[in-house]
């Protein structure tokens, strides 16, 4: 609380005055102990003589004065406000002075325009259109922290619930910025992408994420049509150590890399690699397709066997005979002549047992 013993101003008059002057000049100086009419307000002084009354209720001829302007130490003043009367300020002993002081209004009005006590430590006030109030949701702390909804920040910015934002022109397309202190965009904005979602990128029109308001995401395209499209420039499958292919899914030490590639012997692809590739360049693993059941059909919706294909299949001759099948299992191939076999036969490998037999099922030569 203001203490009003303490808080008040005293200038001093220089010369005497008639009851109807109204340019009066103060001691060099005392100009500045007031405020300034012009961003304040008009205010009140008590204009009395200090040199014979102890107090200015003690005078028979104090007088309020209304102040509308100050020019350095040149006071502008209307004459005899608040019930007072306007009087000659020219005794020849007398010490005149005008006083500034704290009134119990002033203090009534600090106390309603201004709290000076609120609930929760760190609350922040906000001018309500009539008055100054704890907003209850907005909360700062001594290390430069701000709260929305949280009394306990716990970063420059801590919000605890929803965040909107919007451009505050055409001007301005981005609703939020990442940016690292010193140095220029260091994480992409994010823009509204013409009302039909949001782009995660260097501009507007950037392809680096776009999410629409139908829910599809697009990665190096505006335009995604479904759920998730992925656009690059292209690839082929390569043993190197560098990782090809626009999707890639990772598990332990295997990973899943899927890419495609327009006028390539590949076009799209699905290969299996070794998770760190710097150091297994060349490490290759299987893909199975239903390992645990079910049919795969190639061609059609619905396989009746472990592998329907609805057309034909291209094999290749093999230059060598395949490896042993496991027991129970069979392996059938093409035989080029080098291996089991003259060349365009068809060739089949069976383990009964253990007991591993080779079978010629097509003889090339009698077709």
């Amino acid at each position: 609380m203001l203490d009003p013993t303490q808080n008040f101003t005293i200038v001093n008059v220089s010369g005497t005055y008639s009851d109807v002057d109204t340019s009066i000049t103060l001691v060099s100086g005392d100009g500045s102990k007031l405020p300034d009419p012009l961003a304040e307000g008009a205010f009140n002084l008590v204009w009395w003589d200090s040199g014979n009354y102890t107090i200015p209720s003690d005078d028979p001829n104090a007088e309020i004065i209304r102040v509308t302007a100050i020019s350095t130490d040149t006071i502008t003043i209307s004459r005899g406000q608040e019930n007072t009367t306007a009087t000659t300020k020219n005794t020849t002993d007398g010490e005149y002075v005008m006083t500034l002081n704290l009134t119990s209004k002033t203090l009534q009005d600090i106390d309603t325009y201004l709290p000076y006590q609120g609930t929760t430590q760190g609350q922040v006030l906000f001018w309500d259109g009539s008055k100054w109030t704890y907003t209850g949701d907005i909360y700062t702390d001594n290390t430069g922290n701000v709260g929305i909804g949280t009394t306990g920040p716990g970063a420059k910015l801590d919000v605890n619930g929803a965040i909107l934002g919007s451009a505050n022109s055409s001007s301005e397309l981005y609703a939020l910025a990442l940016r690292r202190s010193g140095s220029s965009l260091a994480l992409p904005d994010i823009w509204d992408k013409n009302g039909d979602g949001l782009v995660l990128g260097n501009d507007s029109s950037s392809t680096d994420l776009v999410i629409d308001t139908a829910g599809n995401v697009g990665i190096g395209t505006t335009g995604p049509d479904v759920k998730l499209k992925l656009n690059y420039a292209g690839d082929d499958p390569f043993l190197t150590s560098s990782r090809a292919g626009a999707l890639s899914i990772e598990g332990g030490y295997t990973t899943m890399d899927m890419g495609v590639n327009d006028n390539s012997p590949y076009e799209g692809w699905i290969q299996m690699r070794h998770s760190d590739v710097a150091s297994y360049p060349t490490s290759v693993h299987d893909l199975a397709l239903q390992p645990v059941g079910g049919n795969v059909g190639i061609g059609t919706t619905g396989p009746n066997t472990k592998l329907h294909n609805a057309g034909a299949y291209t094999q290749e001759p093999l230059s060598a005979d395949p490896s042993d099948p496991d027991a129970g299992h069979s392996v059938q191939w093409v035989s080029d002549g080098t291996g089991s076999g003259d060349a365009g036969d068809v060739m089949m490998k069976i383990n009964v047992g253990g007991n591993v037999k080779i079978a010629t099922i097509i003889d090339y030569s009698t077709l």
